[in-house]
């Protein structure tokens, strides 16, 4: 991905909804992942309702309670699929699955842009996406209130940035930081266009900027993440108030797991607006699977970039799941940098899940004006409300249209 730098110097890694590849390793927990990713130590079970563990040769490691799924050892000599085979037979047992482990990669995006200097003051009239989802309009009715919380499952932010000091409210962090520096950026570009300060006479505005993040940091310094990690952040941004989730990540087809479903379906039950971004393969039409999951989930909100007029960014996935579109392409967000030497950050960014970012940001802002709105209710106001921008009606392209904030308040 390419990227235009508003600082005196050259990131490399990119941003957009991140694919993923898996990798070998072991882990600082005692995990350890085979070359294809999958743990040959550990898997994943969940009993049936009513079933007991007891009585059963399970040594559980670690659990996440509110899904009823452990994480156990596979018992020495086995192998982790031999080991699931003989779970599966045992009537008590749910599901079991293997724990995998990807690692999170900058897709490589066509677009060349050149280096612009850092105005002395307020960024805001660079964020041309403001302006295409009526965002200034929307500010009028609500700039959204803390009480709603957003949910950004990504790899960290960095608090101490000066467009979002203030902003965070908790961290889920299952890799501990000890420098914020280290941590992968991407969750700093999608927090900004979120939800970044408004009138603090510097920097840029998120489109909800009177609502407060939640920091659920689920992959590591190398951008690692498995789907316990996913699922985990999930459950935790949900038990700890969350009304939108942004899900800024795709994920291939083997890591489209029973445990991640039932976290998502987790979420949805507990009213939760799901926002996920479709995916920067430019994957081919009435494809179900072309857009990524998790945004191709039931209930989950897909959305596909569009450019500064509007347009289909090239990158973007497609297909029947998608269900609005937002900027994508050259939007102006924070970067990791804060203050560190002395240098704030900013940059722009390309990808879907800049788009997803904007779409949460309007479901945090309805969510602050109507509060009473189911996750439904939220989700229709968005779709229909939506500038028709492709051909008459949804489209696999654009959905129900461009996001439109302050229609969707109105």
């Amino acid at each position: 991905m390419k990227r235009c730098a508003i600082l005196f110097c050259t990131l490399l890694v990119g941003c957009g909804a991140v694919q993923i590849s898996p990798l070998a390793v072991k882990t600082s927990n005692g995990t350890l992942f085979r070359a294809d990713g999958i743990a040959q130590n550990e898997v994943l079970v969940k009993l049936k309702d009513g079933s007991s563990i007891q009585g059963m040769k399970i040594q559980v490691k670690r659990s996440i309670p509110s899904l009823h799924v452990m994480v156990a050892d596979v018992p020495d000599g086995n192998a982790s699929e031999q080991y699931i085979q003989a779970l599966k037979k045992d009537p008590r047992v749910a599901y079991a699955e293997t724990l995998q482990q990807f690692t999170l990669q900058a897709p490589t995006l066509k677009n060349t842009r050149e280096t612009q200097g850092v105005p002395d003051d307020q960024m805001l009239h660079l964020q041309y996406y403001l302006d295409s989802i009526h965002a200034k309009q929307a500010w009028d009715i609500t700039r959204g209130e803390k009480s709603v919380r957003v949910g950004v499952f990504d790899g960290g932010v960095c608090m101490d940035h000066p467009d979002l000091e203030g902003q965070v409210v908790a961290r889920y962090d299952l890799y501990p930081v000890n420098d914020e520096r280290s941590l992968y950026e991407h969750g700093m570009l999608c927090a900004g266009i979120i939800a970044a300060t408004a009138n603090n006479g510097f920097g840029i505005s998120g489109v909800a900027p009177g609502c407060a993040l939640l920091d659920a940091r689920i992959y590591d310094d190398s951008r690692r993440t498995t789907q316990e990690a996913l699922a985990g952040g999930i459950v935790w941004a949900t038990d700890n108030g969350a009304k939108v989730l942004s899900i800024g990540i795709c994920l291939p087809k083997r890591a489209n797991s029973q445990l991640i479903r039932d976290a998502l379906q987790y979420a949805l039950d507990k009213d939760v607006v799901l926002v996920a971004s479709a995916g920067n393969n430019e994957q081919m039409i009435d494809e179900k699977s072309a857009v990524c999951f998790p945004a191709n989930y039931p209930g989950v909100i897909a959305v596909a970039a569009t450019d500064k007029n509007n347009h289909r960014a090239y990158f973007s996935n497609y297909g029947s799941p998608i269900s609005v579109s937002a900027p994508g392409v050259g939007i102006l967000t924070t970067t990791k940098m804060g203050k560190y030497g002395g240098i704030i950050g900013w940059e722009r960014e390309d990808g879907t899940g800049m788009a997803s970012s904007c779409v949460a940001g309007v479901a945090a802002l309805i969510r602050s004006k109507y509060p009473k709105l189911n996750r439904e209710q939220v989700r229709e106001r968005i779709e229909k409300t939506a500038l028709d921008i492709g051909a008459t009606g949804k489209d696999p392209y654009y959905g129900y249209g461009l996001v439109d904030a302050a229609a969707a308040l109105k």
